[in-house]
């Protein structure tokens, strides 16, 4: 990805962050940003999917719910996004499949959308492995001339789907696969392997590339948080168990 793009992207968090601590509620700080349709949130809502871990629906909500805070509802943007988190949040069940990791994506994808993400499945499914895959998508999206034109939900998106397909849900080769795909390919590698993670667990991650991560995420003077993935992990964790007290709560207040 273009570095001015990335700083962009920075800045543009640092802007609706100031939006809110003007005192704006939160649900209208997302009417000022300017990238309609673009994958800034998509690539990043995956907190929302583990916190609603094995409940696709409700991450769905929480998409259009906390989305708002940064784009809004009318730009596209949050469509995309809510494939992925409900797609991470099916995937993490003991019981996941691939298979059903796409059928949950297609369920909750677009209604002009569904056909994007089925032609990147059959993609996959032709090819051998993720790099005869990466040949295949360049005729299809080869935009130019259009501002952040590799970085729109409707392209990065079912990319990233067809490599967690291509790969079986590996989290390693779908990280290689991501980063070496082309055009946007830190979104890319954010999906695919996103999901991949909840699928299939972080283990077979070498342990190398997490130090390597959090020694540069510890030196990075524009990044908006400088949190290990460890200390990442555990908050989310955190908000999990936290939302797993409130639905006991809500049982026993049931069954009473």
């Amino acid at each position: 990805m273009d570095v001015w793009l990335v700083l962009l992207l920075v800045l543009r968090d640092e802007v609706l962050y100031r939006v809110v601590a003007s005192g704006i509620h939160p649900a209208y700080a997302g009417l000022y940003t300017d990238f309609l349709g673009i994958i800034s949130f998509a690539r990043s809502c995956h907190p929302i999917g583990l916190i609603n871990a094995c409940n696709p629906e409700e991450a769905y909500r929480d998409v259009w719910d906390v989305g708002r805070l940064y784009q809004p509802l009318h730009g596209g943007g949050l469509d995309w996004a809510a494939v992925v988190a409900c797609s991470i949040a099916y995937a993490i069940r003991p019981d996941a499949t691939v298979d059903g990791v796409i059928d949950t994506a297609l369920k909750y994808a677009p209604r002009d959308g569904r056909y994007r993400i089925e032609r990147a499945i059959e993609l996959a499914k032709e090819s051998k492995d993720a790099f005869e895959l990466r040949e295949k998508f360049d005729p299809i999206y080869s935009g130019k001339g259009i501002r952040y034109s590799f970085s729109w939900g409707e392209e990065v998106v079912p990319k990233g789907l067809a490599i967690f397909y291509v790969t079986k849900g590996n989290l390693k080769d779908a990280i290689i696969a991501g980063v070496n795909f082309g055009r946007d390919t830190d979104c890319c590698t954010a999906i695919g392997a996103g999901i991949a993670g909840a699928f299939s667990g972080a283990s077979g991650v070498p342990s190398e590339w997490i130090e390597q991560v959090d020694k540069a995420t510890k030196e990075n003077d524009y990044t908006v948080s400088q949190l290990t993935i460890r200390e990442n992990a555990e908050a989310i964790y955190n908000a999990l168990m936290n939302e797993k007290k409130k639905l006991e709560s809500y049982i026993r207040l049931l069954e009473s």
